[in-house]
């Protein structure tokens, strides 16, 4: 069975196969900057359904989440690792995962943690759970 492709669908499927091998963030995806900063914090959550469970009930539990669109809760987690949704570059955005470990390690190390559905988690994870759960909530409704 042949199936026919446009070259254009064609070259995304290359271009994007290309950039991943580099290894280059966003490249092929159309995401904007803030996009893929907010994808590099949920991608370190291993488990997205355990994330988006813990994150719905963080988000119960503290009335200011709720009231936070994805964008502005990346924007806080962004602020608690010292960068700027507005002016975060490309190496910024590479060295997302490394910051966002120090600041949990951190957060245990102040003993700013809290305890969601009898998990103990950081502040930093437990905001990455629920910018999950806001994440799906937003794509779905």
């Amino acid at each position: 069975m042949t199936v026919k492709q446009s070259r254009r669908s064609v070259l995304k499927v290359v271009i994007s196969s290309v950039c991943s091998s580099l290894l280059l963030p966003g490249c092929g995806t159309g995401e904007s900057k803030p996009e893929n900063a907010a994808r590099q914090i949920r991608e370190q959550l291993r488990h997205h359904g355990v994330a988006a469970h813990l994150g719905r009930l963080e988000v119960e539990a503290n009335p200011k989440l709720k009231s936070m669109t994805p964008m502005q809760l990346t924007a806080d987690v962004l602020s608690s690792i010292d960068l700027d949704i507005n002016a975060i570059n490309d190496a910024q955005i590479d060295s997302i995962s490394e910051r966002i470990s120090t600041r949990i390690r951190q957060d245990f190390t102040d003993e700013a943690v809290t305890t969601v559905d009898g998990w103990l988690l950081s502040v930093t994870e437990a905001k990455a759970c629920a910018l999950v759960f806001l994440d799906i909530t937003q794509s779905s409704g």
